[in-house]
């Protein structure tokens, strides 16, 4: 089977400096020994750094701790699923209690570029945006809206066409709006390293009333979890996304009104299909 694009994926290196990841992303074969050498004593304080921000908490919360100029230090991508870290990557489900977890420091999100959401064409103005949006998916049995916490586990979901995505639903506040449902167009996308590895789009959805909030209205239902955001390679290639950090970002746009809001969450993904020969979790 031909490997997958791996500008989308996990880059394979590690400690690698902000400037070398632009080249590996952008195609080109990587830094020299000579700049990796140079950087090797920002990339000791980048990981200084880093580890003492995921100390902090949810990036909300680290403030002065983000130092957009420091490099970034990831973890190598494995080279198949026989190399997987158990510590980094878990199936089935989310670790539990007292179970042995990799740290990985959270990234600074607030240091990526945010793009504008596909409702506005290139050179079109851009109003500000004025909604409420909150992310997450839905309770499969009520359909309940449930929203997701920043630096929360994260399912993989392998989907019936082979593919792999994550869920995202939205619940957003419609000042004045009374109605049973109401037309919204969704843009959610999940970002590895400020670079869009995952996209979901809904041109036009609809969205009903939150029983829970006042004038909120979401798309989480018990059929449907929320919208797809999808990985671009097939379900065997799950492993290069099992336990990375996945920035989850979604905006929202009242077609009507031309409303908009945006929102984000920093998630660590697990995948959710068990390992051949183990007991399905309950």
């Amino acid at each position: 089977m031909p490997e997958p694009h791996r500008h989308h994926c996990r880059p394979r290196f590690n400690r690698t400096s902000r400037s070398c990841l632009v080249l590996l992303l952008s195609g080109f074969i990587g830094c020299s020994a000579e700049e990796a050498a140079s950087e090797s004593a920002q990339n000791e304080a980048a990981q200084d750094a880093s580890a003492k921000g995921a100390a902090a908490g949810p990036a909300a919360d680290r403030g002065a701790l983000v130092d957009c100029s420091l490099p970034y230090a990831a973890e190598e991508t494995p080279a198949s699923a026989d190399e997987i870290d158990p510590t980094v990557c878990f199936r089935g489900q989310p670790p539990g209690a007292g179970e042995p977890v990799k740290q990985l420091a959270m990234p600074f999100a607030e240091c990526c570029t945010k793009s504008s959401p596909i409702f506005f064409k290139p050179g079109q103005p851009m109003p500000a945006p004025s909604l409420v949006v909150e992310l997450g998916t839905s309770n499969p049995q009520t359909g309940a809206f449930v929203p997701y916490e920043q630096g929360q586990w994260l399912r993989i979901v392998h989907g019936k066409q082979g593919g792999i995505h994550v869920d995202a639903a939205i619940r957003v506040v419609l000042p004045g709006e009374d109605r049973a449902k109401v037309k919204m167009q969704i843009f959610a996308t999940g970002h590895f390293e400020c670079k869009e590895s995952a996209v979901g789009n809904s041109p036009i959805i609809w969205v009903r009333p939150d029983a829970e909030l006042d004038e909120g209205y979401t798309n989480a239902s018990p059929v449907k979890p929320g919208v797809e955001v999808r990985f671009p390679v097939t379900g065997f290639y799950w492993y290069q996304y099992c336990g990375i950090w996945l920035d989850l970002r979604a905006a929202v746009r009242h077609p009507d009104s031309g409303a908009w809001g945006h929102t984000s969450r920093m998630v660590r993904l697990f995948d959710g299909v068990m390992p051949k020969g183990t007991t399905t979790p309950p």
